[in-house]
């Protein structure tokens, strides 16, 4: 088998873990429990903004530092997710130059 065969097929097996990846990302995201879950916080966090006093200011700010965490949890997500479609085309391409050669 030579390299350009040998860098194929590790390409192929790169993409295929990072698919799984996001397959695995997306099954959780998309899980009602875990978007209820989601949503409840963030309108926990909402309420708890809006009730807090004029001078909490220190309570809003972690309130404010609770909700672009939960956002970034969530990117965090979004993220393996592309990265997930995004492979699942590659390895597309990949197999079928590997079926031209062979």
């Amino acid at each position: 088998m030579n390299e350009i065969e040998e860098a194929k097929k590790e390409a192929i097996r790169r993409n295929q873990l990072v698919l799984e990846e996001g397959m695995r990302s997306k099954q959780l995201y998309d899980n009602p429990v875990v978007v209820e879950a989601f949503a409840e916080i963030r309108q926990t966090i909402y309420d708890n903004i809006e009730s807090s006093s004029w001078s909490s200011q220190e309570e809003r700010e972690e309130l404010y530092r609770m909700l672009k965490t939960l956002a970034a949890f969530k990117a965090q997500f979004e993220r393996r997710i592309s990265e997930g479609e995004k492979a699942e085309s590659t390895l597309r391409r990949l197999i079928n130059k590997v079926r031209q050669l062979a």
